[in-house]
């Protein structure tokens, strides 16, 4: 069984009891890797495998107070990460904790599975068997790529930038069931994933970057973010029309239907996360809450 992550928006409201005066330190993902564990094996999971971890540039509000969430690319820290463990012999049976470190301590918070947007990696992968480096030999590791130092050098501060390990499930960037590291940035509607092996240190980056093509054009796309329905116009019939998640995989749980100005697409049976609608010539983003 794969669990499903997108890697992208982890749209998070978490509530825990903070302080307002207090503030977050940043730290690298292996400083509370072990105090993650604790407070899984805490919540009855025997023997937790680590299979994945995420940080992203976000706010976490508790009681109207916001505290902001910050990844540092040059140092490879974070404000808060999330920890993913399964049970050692129940890979269905899955927990996941964002960390925060403060003066007063280290706090882990139990996220519910439903309020983490992400996908491609699978639940049987196991980074506990990896000699893992940490994230700040990663972030250097990274900065010295050429892809992807071209990309950040055009386009920081990025609107959105988020950052995980995992063993992937299939996806046209990475290898199937093969460790990696992955940053996804998003600037102006433009998303580039670029991704470390955690063993052989390869360096791989999607080779174009995806666009909303439909800013400068008639196409409107409402409403957005969606619910269960999205309406995209200036789309007909005569038009080949695709869905696709932001790995480039065919979604065929959207069924759609034309009408006069343009296409309805039923996204009830489709996970939150970001997908394109590909015609001859356009590619269309919409957001599925």
């Amino acid at each position: 069984m794969k669990r499903t992550f997108l890697l992208i928006p982890l749209i998070l409201l978490v509530t825990f009891q903070l302080y307002s005066q207090v503030t977050l330190k940043q730290y690298t993902l292996k400083s509370n890797l072990e105090y993650a564990r604790s407070q899984a094996e805490a919540a009855g999971y025997i023997d937790p495998v680590f299979v994945a971890a995420f940080a992203q540039n976000n706010t976490i509000q508790y009681q109207g107070i916001n505290f902001k969430v910050t990844y540092n690319l040059e140092e490879g820290t974070s404000d808060a990460w999330i920890y993913g463990f399964r049970a050692k012999d129940i890979p269905e049976q899955l927990i996941a904790l964002l960390v925060v470190e403060t003066s007063f301590g280290k706090q882990a918070i139990n996220i519910p599975l439903e309020n983490i947007t992400a996908s491609g990696y699978s639940t049987f992968g196991n980074l506990d068997d990896y000699n893992l480096d940490d994230s700040d030999e990663i972030a250097s590791l990274m900065q010295k790529d050429q892809s992807f130092n071209q990309y950040y050098e055009s386009n920081k501060p990025f609107d959105q930038l988020t950052v995980a390990i995992f063993v992937s499930a299939p996806s046209p960037l990475f290898i199937e069931n093969e460790p990696y590291w992955a940053f996804i940035m998003e600037k102006n509607n433009n998303i580039k994933t670029c991704g470390i092996h955690v063993v052989s240190k390869e360096v791989v980056c999607s080779l174009t970057d995806i666009k909303d093509n439909s800013i400068n054009s008639n196409i409107n796309v409402y409403p957005s973010p969606a619910d269960d329905y999205v309406e995209i116009t200036d789309i007909n019939s005569n038009m080949n029309i695709s869905i696709y998640d932001i790995y480039g995989r065919a979604i065929d749980n959207a069924p759609y239907t034309f009408n006069s100005s343009g296409i309805n697409i039923n996204l009830q049976n489709v996970s939150s996360g970001i997908y394109f609608l590909k015609t001859n010539n356009r590619n269309i983003m919409f957001i599925k809450k």
